[in-house]
């Protein structure tokens, strides 16, 4: 079999087009994927046994490709070179079998042809060669004025980013056009304006601006846009009003559709995926968010005429649930896309989603199986195949807080980082075993020594521990408290408030200093009685108890490190003795080498938990 054919392509149409790649192959026929703004990826696909023909064209702007399938769609690509171009026909042509080669360009500006209708597409032909192709998707309505005039009206789409579009095109039709007169000139019901229009009327996408929604869903509360809307579904396109918003979203814009239930409510998110993204003002959204009460029920029966049936053949008939549930299963058949629930992941207090926070508000991080979601605002779709690596780290803010909290940052492939702050540390394993299973790659892979390192030696019961800290009675992290308008669980300036001035003064004069960046070749701390003790005995406990998650090895560890003998203990500080003796021994030739250590200024309170971290580092290294 031969090899695929792949160039980089720019999918043609309304606007600069859509940025992806081409592949032809016998075994996939013609794809085309292009990624999009919202996160997603857009794919078409013509089968090999439906290629009908492929051409290529010269145009000023470098190599045309247009791929047609037997069933009437067109699939036009730029963005290559001529050389691009003519290559993929001739690889169709050979190993396709299709109809192929080279369709002229007229430049020269001339405004007198022919039309056609190739496929579904209308083709302006000046002098045998193609002046452009305006695909029927595009247009909403033709309308003959007079007697020689068609005119066409293309959809308005508030997805469309460029401040210029074409909203309508007029061709004159002689009545002698050898193209399109009809048998008998004289009679007023064939004329060639006519025959024309009726041609274009069956490729077009024709939806009239007043018709009858098929359906309708009124007080859709938006989070994203804000507001309260009406939706309209409409044959071509959604439609969503009220007294500040109106929007019309064309459902070739539409991405995907997702529903998310909140956990712990009666509400769920819904989700639509655009590309382009919507705008109002400066503000470009390729997500709209809506939240659906689980609790409303909804029955809803499509009003779609007879001769528009076949235009969605999984449309139901009637459709019975939660308002979310009816309106993402409708819209998701009107608009040809899929739809996308939660992952199997699961939290630790139940529901698939963990609360995070991110910069300034706190969400919900949604693990699903092929991405990051964090909703509501604003809405973060990260693919795992776009991810570079997920760190986990300690929650770096001082007091109670600080031992029960940590950190995820994502690290994406293009060099763009997000942050999430604030996670419970019993989110941990649920999120170590999730991201394992799909394969994401995580930094400090050591997952049981990670987790040692984010708990510290301190169980849940160490109430000893807890007070150095400054822990009262409370459980709850206030700085997630519902309607918190803290960044996550960082201090903020009304904490300092309640401190006395003298504690105010004392503050200023001995700022936390910033953790230096430690040298990679600095040799690594010896490590403590109880690294090695947990080192030893780790398999142990996990063996006798194979239902404990990391939380519960490391209580296990904790409790039976109190109660081994002095005698016992005395073998495990020997080695850390030998550990230490050699760490010192390193540092000195580390020293005489011209490299000195980087000096590391830490809390008195989080002493102890950084000692076990360090302890943890140098356990991961060995």
């Amino acid at each position: 079999m031969s090899a695929e054919f792949t160039v980089a392509a720019r999918a043609l149409g309304r606007g600069s087009g859509t940025q992806g790649e081409l592949t032809l192959s016998k075994a996939i026929g013609a794809r085309f994927r292009a990624a999009t703004g919202a996160g997603e990826q857009k794919k078409t696909e013509i089968e090999a046994g439906k290629v009908r023909e492929v051409r290529w064209s010269d145009a000023p702007t470098g190599g045309v490709l247009r791929v047609r399938s037997t069933d009437g769609r067109t699939l036009v690509l730029g963005g290559m070179g001529t050389e691009d171009a003519k290559n993929a026909a001739e690889y169709a042509a050979r190993e396709l079998g299709c109809a192929s080669g080279e369709t002229k360009m007229n430049v020269n500006g001339r405004n007198w042809g022919d039309v056609a209708i190739e496929g579904s597409g209308t083709v302006f032909e000046v002098g045998g060669k193609t002046a452009f192709e305006i695909d029927g998707q595009y247009i909403s309505e033709a309308t003959v004025v007079g007697k020689s005039d068609v005119v066409l009206q293309f959809h308005h789409d508030d997805t469309a980013a460029e401040k210029d579009s074409l909203v309508e095109m007029s061709f004159y039709v002689p009545p002698g056009s050898e193209t399109w007169k009809g048998d008998d000139m004289e009679d007023p019901d064939d004329t060639a304006a006519k025959r024309l229009h009726a041609a274009i009327m069956s490729i077009a996408a024709a939806d009239a601006e007043a018709g009858e929604p098929v359906a309708e869903f009124d007080g859709v509360s938006m989070v994203v846009p804000r507001g309260k809307v009406s939706i309209e579904l409409h044959n071509t396109h959604m439609r969503m009003q009220s007294s500040t918003l109106d929007f019309k979203v064309q459902y070739s814009s539409i991405v995907r559709v997702y529903l998310l239930p909140k956990p712990h409510s009666n509400q769920s998110h819904a989700v639509i995926a655009l590309d382009p993204p919507i705008r109002k003002g400066q503000t470009f959204y390729p997500h709209i968010l809506a939240m659906f009460n689980d609790d409303d029920h909804l029955t809803v029966e499509p009003n779609l005429a007879a001769d528009m049936k076949d235009k969605f053949p999984t449309l139901e008939s009637t459709y019975d649930g939660s308002s979310g549930e009816v309106f993402v299963r409708v819209l998701k058949n009107m608009a040809g896309v899929k739809l996308t629930r939660q992952s199997l992941f699961t939290a630790s207090a139940g529901g698939h989603a963990i609360r995070v926070s991110h910069k300034a508000d706190v969400g919900l991080l949604y693990p699903l199986e092929k991405a990051f979601f964090y909703l509501p605002k604003p809405p973060l779709l990260l693919h795992y195949s776009e991810v570079d690596e997920v760190e986990f780290e300690r929650h770096s803010a001082q007091g109670a807080t600080s031992g029960r909290t940590f950190d995820v940052s994502v690290n994406m492939k293009n060099g763009s980082s997000y942050d999430f702050h604030g996670i419970q540390r019993s989110e941990f394993q649920n999120l170590v075993n999730f991201l394992t299973a799909k394969q994401v790659r995580i930094s400090n892979v050591d997952a049981n020594a990670r987790a040692d390192q984010l708990i510290a030696e301190a169980s849940d019961d160490d109430d000893e521990g807890y007070a150095r800290r400054g822990d009262d009675d409370s459980e709850e992290d206030e700085d997630f408290a519902a309607g918190s308008e803290s960044d996550g669980g960082e201090p903020t300036d009304s904490d300092s408030d309640s401190e006395s001035d003298e504690g105010a003064k004392k503050s200023k004069k001995s700022p936390k200093a910033k953790r230096a960046k430690k040298d990679p070749n600095a040799p690594k701390r010896g490590l403590s009685a109880y690294m090695f003790f947990s080192a030893a005995k780790r398999a142990e406990i996990t063996a006798a108890n194979p239902s404990f998650g990391v939380t519960d090895v490391a209580k296990a560890l904790g409790e039976k490190w109190k109660t081994i003998t002095d005698e016992e203990k005395s073998v495990y500080q020997q080695q850390a003795d030998e550990d230490k003796i050699r760490y010192e021994r390193e540092m000195e030739a580390y020293r005489a080498g011209g490299s000195q250590p980087k000096v590391e200024i830490k809390d008195d309170d989080d002493s102890d938990a950084d000692d076990a971290a360090r302890d943890v580092d140098a356990m991961d290294e060995d």
